[in-house]
């Protein structure tokens, strides 16, 4: 799942693709990678806000449902 995460990022998608970035980071959390998750999805998150794009609440909801960091 790493490779697909750098494999995303160094393809240097336009906009458009943000939901596919929190779909991935979605993923990455049911596999257990929260930290992995909560840097994509907060990219998500970041970038579907500018964009206004609805899914930035399921976003959001997402990362405030993470285990916390420090825990």
């Amino acid at each position: 799942m790493s490779r697909a995460l750098t494999a995303f990022e160094a393809a240097d998608m336009p906009a458009w693709s943000e939901p596919t970035r929190l779909d991935l980071g979605i993923a990455l959390h049911h596999l257990g990678r929260d930290e992995e998750a909560r840097t994509t999805l907060a990219a998500a998150h970041r970038a579907l806000t500018e964009l206004n794009h609805p899914r930035y609440a399921e976003a959001a909801a997402l990362l405030d449902g993470l285990p916390d960091a420090t825990a």
